[in-house]
């Protein structure tokens, strides 16, 4: 497995964890547990986009080499 490999795999568990915790957001009847599950949700959806930006910049960097 390569460095890319990773981190599209770290990408797709980040966006998997996005969805769980949305859901349990959702779910949750406390709004103390609802809130903590959307603060987490949030933290994944930047994590989401900063794998999504590196993921660019190596793809980008690697077709730049390949010319």
């Amino acid at each position: 497995m390569n460095d890319m490999d990773r981190m599209v795999d770290a990408l797709k568990d980040t966006k998997f964890l996005s969805s769980c915790y949305s859901a349990f957001a959702t779910e949750c009847s406390t709004p103390e547990l609802r809130n903590m599950f959307l603060k987490l949700w949030k933290d994944e959806q930047d994590h989401a986009k900063t794998f999504s930006s590196l993921i660019k910049k190596i793809d980008n960097g690697t077709n730049t080499e390949k010319k």
